[in-house]
């Protein structure tokens, strides 16, 4: 029988996937602190439920719909772009677009939660949609590749920052008991917005153009980022943020350095799948409809994996299967990605990827946030997340230059970028397990 920890030691703290809002500490000494609240108010209980705490579940559904649905199906744009727009340049360049886009929001993501705690989600969310909804009617008129870098990668990572930073850190105020529940719901819309966002692209893309999809794209974003602004927020008085260099203290901590590497690891090996499965199907002889829904497949199981793999990390413990998950998350792209020549086989691997490396995209935060305290919970996430931004904006590249020394056109010339995902991930696994025997050395244990 496995043991379960006390919640006094483990500390648990749990968050969702992405870097949320830095803590703060409060001078006491200060006359001006009067207007700022202390970071752990032990009067202060959130509601757990009523129509405004919902509503703010629902607008961070909305927002989170809208920074992450479109960076979760870039696989299907990189394969269109190819074709059209940048038909002249290779996978590694296109892919910089993408992995820009992704670095911005995580690395915006560390500082955006400092102007959150000073200044609420009120102007965040405003400015970040603005920029958001000129980015996307920008991008309708691109055609060269430094235009296309310039807004999808830098303005559109810059308001998805300013979005998911508020949409985060509102529910956890207004939840306690339910913060879980509630976090679950809004995280969802990451992986449904990538579906709803490939389906969309790839019908629109033959009827009416790519400027007139992106147009139709950009006014249904303006619809959810305004029932976001209507419904997001705080229910507490601006504080202080914390000193930026207080985000990297943690790193002092054997067991929070070791799964930082691993996240760094993980998110390494994240991106040639998400980036590339839509043009190793069209190498393997799959019609290019089919190869714009690979990325379909992939958020239909990174969505069925958070939901499941978080039920289960309640119960085997969060450290334990992050194990696991990171192990298999590295086993099937080493299995069943390179061996894999038809159309049934690579739906499986997708699904089945797809839902073991979404489990673990929620499961490493939730670790950080279980060997922390409450007030450092936000600067070690922040930590953790800003640090694998840059595991993301090399990895794209670094497959597009392993599948460019190869035939592209054919199944072999995927090999490299298939081991090169898997051998990431089992590093990460292998940080992981140092991570979690540091935490606690007992093996039969729920940590």
């Amino acid at each position: 029988m496995l043991e379960q920890d006390s919640p006094d030691a483990s500390g648990t703290v749990q968050l969702p996937f992405g870097p949320p809002p830095p803590s703060s500490t409060s001078d006491d000494k200060d006359e001006k602190d009067s207007e700022f609240r202390d970071d752990e108010d032990p009067e202060f209980h959130p509601p757990d439920g009523g129509l405004r705490a919902w509503g703010v579940v629902l607008g961070s559904w909305c927002a989170q719909f809208v920074a992450f649905g479109p960076s979760n199906s870039f696989g299907t744009l990189q394969a269109y772009y190819r074709t059209h727009q940048l038909a002249g340049l290779s996978p590694s360049t296109i892919s910089w677009i993408g992995s820009v886009q992704i670095f911005v929001l995580l690395m915006g993501g560390c500082f955006c939660g400092r102007l959150y705690d000073a200044y609420g989600p009120r102007w965040l969310l405003l400015s970040g949609s603005v920029i958001y909804a000129l980015a996307s009617f920008l991008l309708s008129v691109c055609k060269e590749f430094y235009q296309f870098l310039l807004v999808q990668g830098f303005l559109l990572g810059i308001g998805s920052a300013l979005i998911y930073i508020p949409s985060i850190a509102a529910i956890s105020e207004h939840f306690s008991k339910r913060k879980g529940l509630a976090m679950g719901i809004a995280i969802t819309s990451g992986g449904i917005g990538g579906i709803v966002f490939t389906q969309m692209v790839s019908h629109l893309l033959d009827r009416i153009g790519f400027g007139w999809t992106t147009r139709v794209l950009a006014f249904i974003f303006l619809g959810l980022l305004a029932v976001a602004n209507l419904t997001i927020k705080s229910l507490l008085p601006p504080r202080k943020a914390s000193p930026i260099s207080e985000m990297f203290i943690g790193l002092k901590d054997p067991n929070f350095l070791f799964l930082t590497v691993g996240g760094w690891f993980f998110s390494l090996g994240v991106t040639p799948v998400f980036f590339f499965l839509p043009e190793f199907a069209l190498s393997i002889g799959a019609p290019s409809t089919f190869a714009l829904y690979c990325t379909t497949f992939l958020n239909v199981g990174s969505i069925l994996g958070r939901l499941v793999i978080g039920f289960i990390s309640d119960r085997l413990g969060r450290f334990n299967s992050g194990v696991i998950f990171t192990f298999l998350s590295g086993l099937l792209p080493l299995t069943m990605w390179i061996t894999c020549r038809t159309t049934p086989t690579l739906i499986a691997f997708a699904l089945m990827w797809g839902f073991v490396s979404g489990g673990c995209e929620t499961l490493l935060p939730s670790c950080a946030g279980q060997i922390s305290t409450q007030r450092l919970a936000g600067s070690r996430l922040g930590a953790l997340f800003g640090i694998s931004s840059s595991a993301y904006l090399i990895s794209g590249p670094i497959t597009g230059a392993i599948i460019a020394r190869s035939n592209a056109s054919l199944p072999a010339g995927y090999v490299g970028a298939a081991v090169f995902c898997g051998t990431t991930m089992l590093i990460s696994s292998a940080c992981v397990v140092t991570s979690r025997f540091t935490t606690d050395k007992r093996l039969f244990v729920v940590v």
